[in-house]
Parts: structure tokens; sequence; C-alpha cells
């Protein structure tokens, strides 16, 4: 058991703890105030962290088949550490793989000036960004900052996703008003880069799925003894799964990547510091008052809230951590 204490107040905030705020006070305080999160968070994120992982490497300079190799000596490390799922890990890194490898291949050959990458200007940085008044800064790490052939600068956004990501989707237009890249402008402005534009550079999670053995009470044979053609006996190997998909990418390409060149203007900027500031004043005094509101619109809007199972008894300074979550050793885990 673990006795929760909560965290001193901190000087930073990042996008994703005051996205959790606005989504909602009661979670924040969870996740935020006393650092208690669900086991399973750190596994959701961790395949978007092993895409930008590998795409971090190759623009630094490392040799593609060595940032593979590098994610590739990653998944291995956890796959033999005693995990309850080798198979789902082993299954992941198969997909991370593919993906960066075809990544890489499909944009090198790319010739469209606005949303081709001349050289990468930086990598990873991270930034604390001063709001005017507050006591807080807005800080977070920027995935990379590249030179397009167009002759524009632009903070490169990687974002790995499930949804459709076609230009007339849901999920481009709301990239249009993403209200964390424009803080992102603001900062990498106040590190000295000029910034012309943001390059959305997007990565579809595979459909396919590896395939399974066919339950023995539903197999069917043929007179000669075999399994029907759609039947099998073994589940497909992670090799033979790899390749699978790897035709898939290779053959449709733009299934599994897209780009978007989106600007930020003036207002758009002008207006992100507005909303910030507001959120932050309305932080402080949460803060203050040791007010935790719940949000109950919030429990199943963007999927089962984590917290649903113990919202309603609650988590206090003083108590232990429930089953099924971790207490963190810092707020903000991406940074460093």
């Amino acid at each position: 058991m673990i006795e929760l204490t909560q965290f001193p107040d901190q000087h930073r905030l990042t996008n994703s703890q005051i996205g959790t705020f606005r989504t909602c006070q009661r979670r924040e305080y969870y996740s935020y105030r006393l650092g208690v999160r669900p086991e399973g968070h750190s596994k959701a994120l961790r395949f978007g962290t092993m895409m930008h992982f590998g795409i971090e490497l190759h623009a630094k300079g490392m040799p593609v088949d060595d940032a593979c190799r590098a994610v590739s000596d990653y998944y291995n490390g956890i796959m033999y550490s005693g995990v309850a799922n080798p198979r789902d890990i082993e299954i992941e890194h198969m997909q991370v793989v593919a993906l960066l490898n075809g990544y890489f291949q499909y944009w090198r050959g790319n010739s469209r000036s606005d949303i081709g990458v001349v050289h990468d200007t930086a990598t990873e940085r991270q930034f604390e960004l001063k709001v005017p008044y507050q006591k807080w800064v807005f800080a977070g790490k920027i995935d990379g900052i590249v030179a397009l052939a167009n002759g524009q600068a632009a903070i490169r956004e990687t974002k790995t996703t499930s949804e459709d990501m076609s230009p007339e989707s849901d999920y481009v237009a709301k990239l249009r008003i993403d209200n964390q890249i424009s803080g992102y402008v603001l900062a990498a402005k106040s590190l000295g880069f000029q910034i012309d534009t943001i390059l959305y550079d997007i990565i579809k999670k595979p459909g396919i799925r590896p395939l399974s053995a066919t339950p023995e009470e539903s197999r069917k044979y043929t007179k000669e003894g075999k399994l029907y053609a759609n039947q099998r006996e073994t589940d497909e190997s992670a090799s033979d799964y790899y390749d699978r998909l790897w035709a898939d990418i290779t053959a449709s390409p733009e299934k599994y990547y897209a780009r978007y060149n989106i600007p930020r203007t003036d207002d758009d900027l002008n207006e992100w510091r507005e909303e910030i500031i507001d959120t932050m004043k309305e932080m402080q005094v949460a803060y203050q008052k040791d007010r935790k509101s719940r949000n109950t619109s919030a429990c199943l809007a963007f999927g089962r809230c984590p917290y649903l199972d113990v919202c309603h008894s609650g988590i206090e300074i003083g108590g232990s951590v429930p089953p099924s979550f971790r207490k963190v050793e810092k707020i903000h885990e991406e940074l460093e």
C-alpha cells in the first residue's frame, strides 16, 4: 500500500494537464495533484511513443535500419521481462517496425513541396513558455522543427491514430483548430525559431490483425483430412504477420500515412493566449479552494473514463492507491 500525498504546487502546466482540467476537475485532481493513474496508461501510450522514438532517431542522423533496430531492442527487452502478454508485445513490435519502414520509404519519394521535408532543424525540443501575469508556465516538448521544400519552416507534429485521416474527416477538421499546437508555435518562437506553418504528420494504426488458430470445436476438415482453406491449426507467426502487413503498407501507403500543412494565424495565437490565461486563473482558484468538481457529462463522452469506478468512493490524500492504478514519481512523465 502506498499512502497518497499531494504533489507540491508545480510551476509547470502541460497541454495534457490543462486539457484534463477543462474536461473534468476531479480527473485532473486524481491524475495530476495526487499522481494516481491507471496501470494501463503507459501501455496505451507506448505505440505512439515508439513511433516517435524511431522517427526522432532517424531525424538525428541514424540510418533507418539502425533506428528500427533500436526500436526492436526496446521491444525485445520488455517481451522477456515477465510481461503478462508477450504475444501482444510481439505483434505491436511488428506493427511499429513495419510502419516505421513504410514511413521512411513513402516520404522519401514524395515530391510535394508543401509537405516534403528537406532537413530536420531540431528534434524533441522541450520548452517552458511564460504566460503573461500567471505564476505557471506552459511546458511541453515539440516533436520537431523542419525545413520544407517550399522554403517554409514548420513545426512537425507527429500523431498516430485509428481514426479516418482523410482530408474531409472530422479528425483533420479538428487539427485546424488544435489549440495545443498554437502554444507550441509561440514556444518555438520563444526559443528563437522562425515558424511559418505546422506539418501534421499522421500515421494510421493497422487495422489488419494477426490470424488466430481456429477453435477446435469449430474446425472442419475435407475428406483428405485437411482443414478448410479459411481455417488454421496454429496462430499466425509474428514474422508471417509482418510480411502480410508490410505487403498491405507497400501496396496502399496512403492508407497509413498522411501529411497536412496547416498554418496558424496571429488571431489563432492571440486566441490561445486568452484561453490559457482564463484556464490558469480558473485552476488557481480551484487549487486555492481545494475544488475538484466532477463533470459527469465527460464520464462516457470520450470513451469510458478510467476513474469512473473509483470516482464515487473517491481517492484522497492519506489514502492508498486503488487496485489497477499506480502512483507516478513525477507529475509530467513526458518531460525531463
